[in-house]
């Protein structure tokens, strides 16, 4: 099985990132690296993008390997 990397970003972990002022793109690229604890549903991109995610960003988190 896949190990869960511990430092893998929930929902909210994007969006503190987002409100905190790192970039769409740096927020991006931890996505990539980490992954996510989640698996984004359409509400969920939905409110990161209201929070300042651009498509690059939308992407990742699509195409991130999610872990439940």
């Amino acid at each position: 099985p896949v190990q869960l990397n511990p430092r893998a970003l929930a929902k909210q972990d994007i969006i503190s990132l987002l409100q905190g002022g790192v970039s769409s793109s740096r927020v991006g690229e931890i996505v990539k690296d980490r992954g996510l604890k989640f698996s984004p549903t359409a509400q969920d991109v939905s409110e990161i993008r209201s929070e300042g995610g651009n498509d690059d960003l939308i992407v990742a988190i699509q195409t991130a390997t999610p872990h439940p």
